[in-house]
């Protein structure tokens, strides 16, 4: 049995809608009382759409906090959503590989250089939880950057990760 938190009224657990996001795995409203909001408003998306749009910035921070907050405290959970996505999308990660590998080898070095690019990687090799990052992208919408060693650093997992692909000036 469980008390719905719009009508107040207990009722047994069939009549509650699943919500994983929850401790019980339950809504906290049944089934009765979200149909009836549903008719009632009708229009709660175009608030909703509304609301967004004139607050798109604390949207957006909301959204960027949360996804940083989770790839912290459930890394596992990350790990299988990205498993499960590359599965279903096989093509994808391959395409984007064999892109990102071809803008690399296609650029020829003086030997000195070569080597200092090297020893960035080499550096990632030995010491775990660090990666090569590109301080100006190889590919942005805005600038495309070189894969030279004036363009690497050496950066920490989750802050190139959470970096991703942003160029900021």
């Amino acid at each position: 049995m469980k008390t719905c938190s719009k009508c107040k009224v207990e009722k047994s657990i069939d009549n509650f809608s699943k919500d994983v996001s929850r401790a019980s795995g339950l809504q906290p409203h049944c089934k009765a009382c979200k149909s009836l909001y549903q008719r009632t408003n009708p229009n709660r998306k175009n608030v909703q759409a509304k609301y967004r749009d004139a607050n798109r910035e604390k949207v957006r921070e909301i959204s960027r906090n949360y996804s940083n907050k989770i790839r912290v405290e459930k890394p596992e959970k990350v790990k299988a959503n990205m498993k499960r996505y590359r599965d279903r999308h096989p093509g994808c990660d391959v395409e984007n590989n064999r892109r990102r590998r071809n803008l690399i080898r296609n650029v020829k070095l003086q030997p000195a250089y070569q080597a200092e690019v090297e020893g960035f990687y080499m550096f990632c090799k030995i010491f775990k939880g660090f990666e090569v990052d590109h301080i100006i992208p190889l590919t942005n919408n805005n600038v495309c950057g070189l894969h030279v060693p004036q363009n690497l650093q050496v950066l920490t997992v989750f802050e190139n990760r959470s970096k991703g692909n942003k160029f900021n000036i």
